[in-house]
């Protein structure tokens, strides 16, 4: 699905990854662990072409954004999700409205697509304030919702930046368990987080792998979960 080769990227003479050369498969979990700063937010980037790579080559469902005008790579990014630590919504929109929002943007609302967002809603268990505000909205409802917005465009990988990092254990676990539904429905997983507990919960219900930052390489570890 995604694929690195050798890849560098860094700002200016500042390295902050180097050497990466791994494949995300289609339908795996992934988790990916290291200390603050050592550059988790950096690969995510990569992976969703938030940024591209300095050297070295990636191939993107098998396609090398390289060669891709602007168009191409905002295609390649609509098969993707991505969920922020610090979700941003637009507060004047109810939630409903920002879930459908990726929908009106790509030009793909149909008004069939109501009963999908209402579903969505149902599965992260906020049907019941589809009409509110995000500034009413507690932080674990924030996420759920991030979530819903994130899968509202049927992603084939769900890419995840701590987040479970402002909400309490158990809200963090919910948000876990609809990710491991989504794995289970054949979508990709790729979670950043510095929780080893939260790796160590998913052991029970998914086979995951976890990739580690160490001296500014990513390395796979070869032990499942």
């Amino acid at each position: 699905m995604i694929a690195f080769d050798n890849v560098d990227f860094g700002y200016g003479d500042q390295p902050i990854l180097a050497g990466v050369s791994l494949t995300l498969e289609p339908g795996g979990f992934y988790f990916l662990t290291g200390p603050s700063g050592a550059g988790k937010t950096t690969f995510l980037n990569l992976v969703t072409l938030a940024t591209l790579p300095k050297a070295g080559r990636a191939t993107f469902f098998g396609i090398d954004p390289a060669g891709e005008d602007r168009d191409g790579i905002a295609t390649l990014r609509q098969r993707m999700g991505m969920v922020h630590q610090n979700c941003q919504f637009l507060d004047h929109l109810t939630l409903r409205e920002n879930i459908a929002l990726p929908l009106e943007v790509s030009g793909r609302r149909r008004p069939e697509h109501d009963g999908d967002i209402s579903d969505l809603l149902a599965w992260v268990a906020l049907d019941h304030r589809a009409d509110a505000h995000p500034p009413e909205l507690s932080g674990g409802e924030r996420q759920r919702a991030a979530l819903a917005r994130a899968v509202i465009l049927s992603p084939e990988i769900l890419v995840a930046d701590e987040p479970t990092g402002n909400i309490d254990r158990e809200m963090g676990e919910k948000v876990l368990g609809l990710m491991v539904e989504l794995n289970r429905l054949g979508r990709t997983i790729l979670v950043a987080t510095h929780d080893l507990d939260l790796i160590r919960t998913a052991k029970r219900d998914v086979s995951a792998r976890v990739m580690r930052i160490n001296d500014r390489r990513i390395e796979l570890a070869g032990a499942e979960l």
